[in-house]
């Protein structure tokens, strides 16, 4: 009877001993404000081992807390996943993007990201970077991403008290016209004029960006003017008439109803965190415009690839051309 008994503390103690073989722990990484379309390291796990392991699938959750739901970015946020060993560089076990596969329960049960590649490990610590891509799109500001709860091979990764996981949050500009103190006027064949004021609001962004371009399209209801009578858009800092850019080329500007006019911004296109930046769109008719078509702007103001469109549409006034 003790002879049972002690072999049954030995197996108990030699399966104690194999649980503790191989550990997955994650490694602390700073909270961050980020911008759409941006890849993250999002997690950093470390793995001990005292045999040889080879890792088949992970588990990746968002845990951010969130008193909204709708604020935790979700799998349909994501241009991808992906897993390298090593280094943020290092080798590529898995990717897993949305489009082809669907990550579309990341905010829930988690997404379970199977790996062929690159996923033999030797005895020794390792670690694993998990790199998420974020879509460029507007609609994620003020969304989080935490990866806890992450699982490999079915083992839980412990976060110590010191390294929990890291909260994300994404962070953008408000774009929206300004009020120019009318809602319609007349200008002339020829005429340069202030077509719209944009406000660029980043008192919530923590970080300095740069304005690369903007889009300008004309979205006059009635009779709406062809960019092919329009000589010249620029894009001004309102406080200091500094030019950002403009745009001057005969194809370029017969976007002008279509899909816009692009007009990059090389200088003074720098904005400081927990700042606003104003500012203005002018444009220079052609003498042969014709008499009674129309002007309203909408524009778009892009950043490291995030277009933002400018809201309150209803301050941007209709210009009617005249002789």
């Amino acid at each position: 009877m003790r002879g049972l008994l002690w072999i049954a503390l030995f197996l108990v103690f030699a399966a104690g001993v194999s649980q503790a073989q191989t550990s997955f722990t994650n490694v602390k990484l700073d909270d961050a404000f980020v911008f759409p379309g941006k890849l993250i390291l999002a997690q950093v796990i470390e793995i001990k081992t005292s045999e040889s392991l080879t890792i088949e699938e992970i588990v990746l959750k968002n845990t951010a807390t969130a008193s909204d739901p709708k604020t935790k970015i979700r799998g349909a946020d994501l241009e991808y996943i992906e897993i390298r060993r090593g280094s943020e560089t290092g080798q590529v076990l898995a990717k897993k993007e949305t489009n082809l596969e669907g990550l579309e329960n990341l905010e829930k049960e988690g997404v379970t990201i199977e790996v062929s590649d690159n996923n033999f490990f030797s005895e020794g610590t390792h670690r694993l970077y998990i790199l998420v891509k974020l879509k460029a799109d507007e609609n994620l500001i003020g969304k989080k991403l935490a990866l806890g709860d992450t699982e490999v091979i079915g083992a839980s990764v412990f976060y110590p008290t010191t390294a929990p996981a890291a909260t994300f949050t994404v962070v953008g500009p408000r774009v929206e016209f300004e009020d120019l103190g009318f809602t319609e006027a007349v200008v002339y064949r020829g005429q340069r004029f202030l077509a719209a004021r944009i406000l660029v609001d980043a008192t919530a962004v923590p970080m300095d960006f740069t304005i690369d371009r903007l889009v300008v399209q004309n979205v006059a209801t009635d009779t709406p003017l062809s960019g092919r009578y329009v000589a010249r858009v620029e894009v001004r800092r309102a406080e200091d008439d500094a030019l950002l850019g403009e745009q001057t080329t005969a194809s370029e500007l017969e976007k002008f109803t279509t899909t816009g006019i692009v007009v990059v911004t090389r200088e003074n296109n720098k904005v400081f965190a927990y700042s606003k930046a104003r500012l203005e769109i002018w444009i220079t008719l052609k003498p042969d415009a014709p008499i009674g078509q129309k002007i309203r702007v909408a524009t778009k103001v892009r950043h490291e690839g995030t277009d933002y469109t400018a809201r309150e549409e209803d301050k941007a006034p209709v210009f009617t051309v005249q002789s």
